[in-house]
C-alpha cells in the first residue's frame, strides 16, 4: 500500500479496517488452542476422558501406597487392602477412596515416628504416660 496515490487517509482507514481482523484471527487461533489443550486434558470424548480419569487416580494410588514404608504400623490398615484390587476398583470407588486416604495419609506420613515409643513398651507393667 506504498505509492504516490496512497495517503495517510488511506493508510488509517486500512488500518481500522485490518486490526480488528487481525485481532479476530488471534483471537480464533488462541481459542482454536485452549480448546485442543483442553480436549487433551479432559479426554475427547466421554471413554477418553474415563481413561484419564482413570490413569490419573491409579498414579494418586500408586503414590499413597508408597507411603506405606513412613506410616506406623498402626496406620498402615489404609493400605491393607492389596494395591492391584484398589487400581481394578469402579472410577467412583476409587475418588472416594482417594478422598479419604489422601488427607489421613499425608497426616500419618508427617508424624515423626521417634515420638512413637515401640509397641511393646505398652505391655510393661508402668507404661510411659
Amino acid at each position: 500500500m506504498e505509492g504516490p496515490d496512497f495517503t495517510a487517509a488511506d493508510r488509517a482507514t486500512a488500518y481500522t479496517q485490518q486490526t480488528p481482523k487481525l485481532i479476530a484471527a488471534i483471537w480464533h487461533f488462541i481459542e482454536a488452542c485452549w480448546l485442543d489443550r483442553n480436549k487433551d486434558l479432559h479426554g475427547r470424548d466421554d471413554a477418553h476422558a474415563e481413561q484419564l480419569k482413570r490413569h490419573r487416580f491409579q498414579d494418586r494410588i500408586r503414590a499413597a501406597y508408597e507411603l506405606m514404608p513412613l506410616l506406623r504400623p498402626s496406620d498402615r490398615a489404609i493400605l491393607s487392602r492389596p494395591l492391584e484390587e484398589r487400581l481394578d476398583d469402579h472410577l467412583t470407588t476409587q475418588e472416594a477412596w482417594l478422598n479419604q486416604a489422601e488427607p489421613a495419609l499425608a497426616i500419618a506420613a508427617q508424624a515423626d515416628l521417634e515420638e512413637q515409643p515401640p509397641i511393646t513398651v505398652f505391655f510393661e507393667p508402668n507404661p510411659p504416660d
